[in-house]
């Protein structure tokens, strides 16, 4: 038997196992009709007190169904709990597990097996057919190696094949046939939304134009939400965290032995996390991505270990536009005759690089090295986060860059602007590359 406590005299007394639900329903109402009217007749018509005493309710409006959709809304109207972003980002997160033979391994290569969070960029399998992950490169380092995929979003494994690795930048772009996946995981499976920013003034209309965040998307004391996976149970984790630091280099120190390290990146750091053993994504509070949450294979003591900071997604945006783009070529192509009279450069799968490393100097010293105070200044203005200038590390010999950049040299512009980031001398470089 269950106990119902009497609401007039506040005894509780004994009641059957199942009581009519329209009892129920009615003893509810009046209940609520009585507290309701008990307010009125003492004349209490204060609005915040009927508020307090009426069930808040959230009008299900267009607006607020498109909110929902998109991600912005919980179910009860409110905003979305951490919770709530694991469970709308867990369709776009995958596990990537790297296999590499012994005879394919590299210089640099300290074993052979690695395993790691991934996000699904794009997934078009009624189109294209083409489905692209970006990993960290502590993941997948080299392109000799077998990968798997294993889908968060619907209980499946899939073959990878890499298809971009930034000899830069910590990435990489696994490539699978998001065709060829059973219907059940295509359906629920969907590519990351990534956040926009929104810049200028508003219009009349109360809107602004979006277009992708300047670097970083990420600022300083932001409030954002990590996602992973646990490669254990296959289940999203996720916790709110606070950005304590966006624009600190990831300065990883060479290795004894030859192997790839990021460079010119700029990486974002938490207040708490889950550990060097996850990887992610930090997603904003309606679980729209904001950074790779990537994991960087760090020299010590003789030893690699690992270091999770988050990556500026400006490059892997960029990486998965220059690959589409590729493929739209491809598709342009369609026989042999006519790639052999497209000129080479149309089939050419080229990453342009300035072949600099830079490293950073504050402007409180830059004056030591011969910037002039007016120089000082300028810098100041077009970045007073950073408050620094980028100096030249090291060149790669015999190129361009070697010409004309020395060990030490101050970059002050690029591109005809005041370079205060990595990012302002890549999209510089960029720039340079489509006026030819």
């Amino acid at each position: 038997a269950f106990l119902k406590r009497d609401w007039k005299t506040g005894v509780w007394a004994r009641t059957k196992l199942l009581e009519d639900t329209g009892t129920l329903a009615k003893n509810t109402a009046n209940r609520n009709g009585r507290v309701f009217g008990d307010a009125k007749e003492k004349g209490d018509t204060d609005d915040g007190a009927l508020e307090a005493a009426e069930p808040k309710k959230h009008p299900r409006t267009r607006k607020r169904r498109e909110r929902e959709e998109e991600g912005g809304l919980a179910p009860d109207g409110g905003p979305m709990s951490a919770e709530d972003v694991a469970v709308s980002t867990e369709p776009s997160l995958v596990l990537v597990q790297c296999e590499i033979a012994s005879v394919a391994l590299a210089d640099g290569v300290y074993t052979r097996s690695f395993e790691g969070n991934g996000v699904i960029m794009h997934h078009d399998p009624r189109g294209t057919g083409l489905g692209l992950v970006a990993v960290d490169r502590n993941t997948v380092p080299v392109a000799s190696c077998d990968v798997t995929i294993t889908f968060a979003s619907y209980p499946h494994e899939a073959r990878g094949r890499v298809a971009y690795l930034h000899p830069t930048h910590n990435f990489a772009l696994v490539r699978y046939d998001a065709a060829s996946l059973p219907a059940e995981v295509q359906n629920a499976t969907r590519a990351i939304r990534v956040a926009e920013a929104t810049t200028g003034r508003r219009s009349s209309s109360g809107t602004t134009p979006p277009r992708l965040a300047p670097e970083p998307l990420v600022s300083r004391g932001d409030e954002v939400v990590l996602v992973a996976l646990s490669s254990s149970t296959m289940r999203s984790m996720s916790r709110t965290s606070t950005v304590t630091d966006a624009t600190s280099s990831a300065a990883i120190p060479s290795a004894d032995i030859p192997r790839f390290r990021a460079v010119n990146e700029e990486v974002v750091s938490l207040d708490t996390d889950f550990g060097y053993a996850f990887g992610g994504v930090l997603t904003d509070a309606a679980g729209r991505a904001k950074a790779l949450w990537a994991s960087y294979a760090k020299p010590a003591d003789g030893e690699v270990r690992d270091l999770v900071r988050g990556m500026p997604w400006a490059p892997v945006s960029d990486a998965v536009t220059q690959i589409l783009e590729w493929k739209r070529r491809e598709r342009e192509t369609s026989r042999k005759e006519e790639e052999e009279e497209e000129d080479e450069s149309s089939r050419r799968r080229v990453v342009y690089l300035l072949d600099a490393e830079f490293g950073s100097m504050p402007l409180a010293k830059a004056a030591d090295h011969g910037v002039p105070s007016a120089w000082i200044e300028t810098l100041l203005r077009a970045d007073p986060v950073r408050r620094q200038a980028l100096t030249v590390a090291s060149t790669v010999a015999c190129t361009g860059a070697d010409d004309v950049l020395k060990g030490g040299d101050v970059v002050l512009e690029a591109g005809g602007r005041a370079a205060t980031t990595f990012r302002a001398v890549e999209d510089a470089v960029a720039a340079a590359v489509a006026a030819r």
